[in-house]
């Protein structure tokens, strides 16, 4: 990648690459991901995102968000264009090298590559922040902490 992505930026990642030793968690070779921490940390060539899915959970919780499609606009129609619903699973935090990732593209008549650089809403980057949050038992809810209970 020629840039560091920011926070929000949404990138493909391809979770197959790089020494294998078991089947990837996630199906599908490239994979489109909400970057969620870049390298502020200043940890070499690592990101840490959460994965975009068109397939909606099985049972919707506070970890998923349903993106607003204000966050997909401009995202390229051979990545499954517009008009679809997303969500972004936030149980799903992972770090990984900017070596898998690239920027969304479409190809042009001749071929080429033509990349697009697409930033979720700041709404959507809120939310996915507190799903981030509840995900890793950080944010409890409002109730169980009026209760003393501080556990998911």
């Amino acid at each position: 990648m020629k840039f560091v992505p920011e926070r929000g930026h949404i990138l493909i990642v391809n979770f197959e690459i790089g020494g294998v030793q078991r089947e990837p968690e996630m199906n599908g070779s490239a994979r489109p991901c909400v970057i969620v921490q870049n390298n502020r940390l200043e940890r070499g060539p690592l990101v840490t995102v959460v994965p975009v899915s068109t397939t909606p959970p099985r049972v919707p919780g506070k970890q998923h968000h349903l993106l607003s499609h204000l966050s997909f606009r401009g995202w390229p129609m051979q990545w499954d264009g517009q008009g679809k619903e997303r969500w972004v699973k936030c149980d799903y935090v992972t770090t990984i090298s900017l070596e898998r990732c690239t920027q969304p593209y479409s190809k042009t008549v001749d071929g080429r590559r033509r990349y697009t650089r697409v930033k979720v809403t700041r709404i959507d980057m809120e939310a996915i922040d507190q799903c981030v949050l509840w995900a890793l038992g950080i944010l409890c809810s409002s109730d169980a902490i009026a209760n003393g209970d501080t556990r998911i």
